[in-house]
C-alpha cells in the first residue's frame, strides 16, 4: 500500500471459512499470529489437508496451499523453532510443504527477535511447484 501496489486486505480470522478468499496468489510474506485459537480450538476451515489445534501448521498449510501452483508464486513465513521439529502431524505437514514447494531456504533468527526471550525463530523461503 506504501508503494501503491495493488492488494486486498481484509480483516478477519483465516483459520475460519472468512479466510477461503485467500488462494491463487503470487507472493505471501507473513508473520502469522500464533498460539491457539480458544484454548485448543481447531480451525474450522474445511479445505486444510491434514487436521490438527496447533495454529502454527494450520497457518503453514493454508500458505503454501493459497500460492498458485505455477512454479513461480512464492512465500517467506516467520515461525517459531518447534514447527519444524514436531512429530506426529506436523512431520505430514512438512513433508506435504516439501513435495508442493521448493522450501530453498531456512534463515534462523537469533532468540528474541519475534518472540519472548529463548524462543528461537526462523524464516522458510519456499517457492510453489506446479503440481
Amino acid at each position: 500500500l506504501l508503494h501503491d501496489i495493488e492488494c486486498k486486505i481484509e480483516q478477519g480470522d483465516s483459520l475460519s471459512s472468512n479466510g477461503k478468499w485467500i488462494k491463487n496468489v503470487d507472493v505471501i510474506l507473513t508473520n502469522p499470529p500464533f498460539g491457539t485459537k480458544k484454548g485448543g480450538e481447531r480451525a474450522t476451515r474445511d479445505d486444510l489437508t491434514f487436521t490438527t489445534s496447533n495454529k502454527q501448521l494450520n497457518f503453514l498449510q493454508l500458505i503454501y496451499n493459497a500460492l498458485k501452483d505455477n512454479g513461480q508464486a512464492r512465500a517467506a513465513v516467520v515461525l517459531p523453532d518447534n514447527v519444524l521439529f514436531e512429530s506426529g502431524i506436523g512431520a505430514q505437514i512438512r513433508r506435504d510443504l516439501m513435495n508442493k514447494c521448493n522450501l530453498h531456504t531456512i534463515l534462523r533468527l537469533p532468540t528474541g527477535i519475534f518472540y519472548a526471550q529463548g524462543v528461537k525463530t526462523n524464516v522458510l523461503f519456499f517457492t510453489r511447484g506446479t503440481t
